[in-house]
């Protein structure tokens, strides 16, 4: 990109009202269901709404592209001048998370991925699992040997998304009770600025 063409785009940025948006969107769950069509609360349709209503704002024309039931792409179309160079934004809407496969005799949530992770920074992660009773905030943790008596050999091992487990911290029957084989888990993101 021509160094002048980077100086407008990056003074045109209003960094503050970037930031309030980036939260905003953290906020909104918008996990990739399984279920086809997505079930009720999956909000990949809020995120997607959501857009359209900024990009609206800003000017653009904007088209929803239904992919999937309540899967949409959205595309936003500000027009320029012919003699400068055009710039293509692509991301997506949805989040990557995991899905409930087992709820074992102790409560704890086994899961699977849906999506890629590399397990290693999945340790102690803070998660939510989203029930039709409402959303549950747990832990997730792999079900191996604490590293106190763990062999050396135990603590070279990258633990498998099958070895994860969710506390909730409930009892086992609370858990069975409100949480159902195939709820969504979604890792929790708060939004921190650094640097």
């Amino acid at each position: 990109m021509p160094a002048p063409l980077f100086t407008d785009l990056e003074t045109a940025i209003d960094s503050d009202w970037m930031a309030r948006i980036l939260k905003e969107m953290i906020l909104i769950r918008s996990e990739n269901p399984f279920d086809d069509p997505p079930g009720e609360g999956t909000r990949e349709q809020e995120m997607a709404d959501y857009l359209a209503g900024h990009l609206s704002d800003l000017g653009m024309t904007v088209e929803m592209q239904e992919v999937r039931p309540g899967r949409p792409n959205v595309f936003g179309v500000l027009r320029g001048s012919a003699d400068r160079s055009r710039l293509m934004l692509a991301g997506h809407m949805d989040q990557i998370g995991f899905m409930v496969r087992h709820i074992d005799n102790n409560g704890f949530v086994r899961i699977t991925n849906i999506g890629g992770f590399d397990t290693r920074v999945l340790l102690a992660r803070l998660v939510t699992v989203c029930t039709e009773s409402g959303d549950f905030p747990g832990v997730m943790n792999p079900a191996t040997k604490p590293i106190h008596v763990a062999s050396e050999e135990d603590k070279k091992k990258i633990p498998e998304i099958a070895d994860f487990a969710v506390d909730l911290g409930l009892p086992a029957e609370t858990v069975k009770k409100k949480v159902k084989i195939g709820d969504m888990v979604v890792l929790q993101a708060p939004c921190n600025e650094i640097g």
